[in-house]
């Protein structure tokens, strides 16, 4: 699961700012403090990942404009590359590289040998003013790091600050430099051409280095259950390259443990198990980076992003007959949305609406357009939402954006258990009463409680100055409705003098006060 996002050298964060994802994750911090400028990270990726680009990320698009990259790179430091880091915790890696391994999956150590792995992305500007892949490092549970060095199309790879001796393993590394997860693809030139692989030839000495440990020439007398059943628990078959499936360095010793188990130990020492484990990661350190791309992709693009003003209600829309999964970034589809609801679909929409403001919707279809109604429920008498207070035009695309994130059941990410539903939201008290604003706070809560107890993880990032939705919040950790360790509170400062920003993590303590909350922070001096 994607944990947290950190930037340095990003705008006006010149040291590194890293923001931990919780299922209530808030920004707080004064005008021009550089709040939005994280707030923004999950559309600007979004953009980046749902076209094709022709570099890794794209800066300026519909919904995030921040120019190029020199303007993104942070002023104290324009010759030092931005870097972007994505960190994943308690990943099962018996996945990785599953889809090109014939036979099982994996099984024995998915839930044993949970590991942590962090991503980080170096891009800098380039003469031509384009963005351009500096380098990047993949950190494997803090024992392993590898460092990839970008060459143009080719690279070069350390692992824990020292080149790998290549012993013919490839004659070159290339990538593809353009996308912010690189795909790595090893070539050998030697001779007759090979063209590229996913793996290095590291086939024939993992084996090698394996056998100086295990004995594994007792495989061949097995039968073929045994053998099955050792690949099934186990993911060793000297049949198929890369012959182990992946263990990390800080597992290793208990994984050949539970070999010996099957085929005893010949001998081994500590420097012949490093060996393995640096053949394992420089076998496989393409894949995870893959795999991490993966989990980060699936979960940015299922993301909703509502930015600080939404479109003002009119009195008519064009009807049209689409299906829309969720809200755009202004709301602006907001009838279309309504429109295409089903009848229960809408009756769940209206009873968060009443729930938090008393009040309910229903779109109107006359002569090929639609118009969003809006009254008590029992009265006959609706009205158009153009007739209403501006507030509910701000507010009814924010409730869309939770329902289709955690209550609309065909939204691509509630279709599928255990997948991450980001909603971010800039100021979402904006032109409504303190008191409505305050309910706001029971509107996330139960949107979070509900897309948990569906077995999925939810993620509602807000950026916020209302008081009363942040006093609320408070109220409902003492009332239990929601524990203090699911909610991240972001402090978001700026240094007056250097114009450099940074960040500080807090929470709510079990009485629902803020741990080291800032003197004066709402106070008008």
């Amino acid at each position: 699961m994607l944990h947290s996002i950190s930037v340095e050298n990003y705008r006006s964060f010149a040291e590194l700012a890293s923001v931990e994802l919780r299922p209530l994750t808030i920004l707080l911090g004064r005008n021009s403090a550089g709040k939005s400028s994280l707030t923004r990270l999950f559309p600007l990726l979004r953009q980046s990942m749902e076209r094709g680009t022709s570099a890794p990320i794209l800066w300026n698009s519909t919904s995030v404009d921040f120019g190029k990259i020199a303007d993104v790179i942070n002023r104290s430091n324009p010759k030092s590359p931005m870097q972007m880091s994505f960190e994943l915790r308690d990943e099962n890696l018996a996945r990785v590289g599953r889809r090109l391994r014939p036979g099982p999956t994996i099984t024995k150590f998915g839930e044993d040998y949970l590991s942590n792995l962090k991503f980080t992305a170096r891009l800098r500007a380039g003469p031509d003013g384009k963005t351009h892949y500096d380098s990047a490092t993949l950190s494997i549970d803090d024992h392993d790091e590898v460092e990839i060095r970008f060459h143009g199309v080719n690279a070069s790879v350390l692992i824990n600050g020292r080149n790998i001796r290549n012993r013919g393993y490839w004659s070159r590394i290339v990538c593809r430099p353009s996308r912010l997860f690189p795909h790595i693809y090893f070539a050998n030139d030697e001779g007759q051409p090979r063209g590229l692989s996913e793996f290095p030839e590291t086939h024939e000495a993992i084996l090698k280095r394996a056998n100086n440990l295990i004995d594994l020439s007792q495989i061949d007398e097995w039968d073929s259950k045994t053998r099955r059943q050792l690949w099934t628990n186990h993911g060793l078959n000297p049949d198929i390259p890369p012959a182990f499936p992946f263990i990390s360095r800080k597992y290793i010793f208990e994984y050949i443990d539970s070999l010996s188990a099957l085929m005893p130990f010949k001998s081994y020492s500590i420097d012949q198990i490093e060996e393995l484990s640096d053949l394992l990661v420089l076998t496989y350190f393409g894949q995870i980076i893959e795999y991490v791309g993966s989990v980060v992709q699936e979960a940015i693009q299922d993301s909703s992003y509502l930015g600080p003003v939404r479109a003002s209600g009119n009195r008519f829309y064009r009807e049209q007959e689409l299906s829309v999964e969720r809200i755009d970034d202004k709301g602006e589809n907001l009838a279309t949305y309504l429109g295409s609801l089903s009848e229960r679909e809408l009756s769940n929409f209206n009873k968060i609406l009443y729930d938090s403001f008393g009040v309910e919707v229903r779109a109107h279809s006359e002569a090929g357009h639609l118009s969003i109604e809006i009254g008590r429920p029992g009265n006959e008498k609706y009205d158009n939402l153009a007739d209403v207070g501006f507030g509910y035009s701000q507010v009814l695309p924010l409730i869309a954006q939770i329902h289709s994130e955690t209550r609309r059941q065909n939204s691509p990410a509630w279709m599928r258990s255990g997948a991450m539903q980001i909603a971010t939201i800039e100021q979402p008290e904006l032109h409504l009463h303190p008191a409505y604003q305050a309910s706001l706070a029971d509107l996330f809560v139960s949107s979070i409680t509900t897309s948990k107890e569906r077995g999925n993880k939810p993620v509602v990032f807000l950026e916020t100055h209302s008081e009363s939705l942040i006093g609320r919040i408070g109220e409902l950790v003492c009332l239990g409705q929601i524990s203090p360790k699911d909610i991240a509170i972001h402090f978001v400062d700026k240094d007056e003098i250097t114009g450099n920003s940074k960040v500080r993590l807090t929470e709510f303590d079990e009485d629902g006060i803020i741990r080291d909350w800032p003197v004066g922070f709402f106070s008008a001096r």
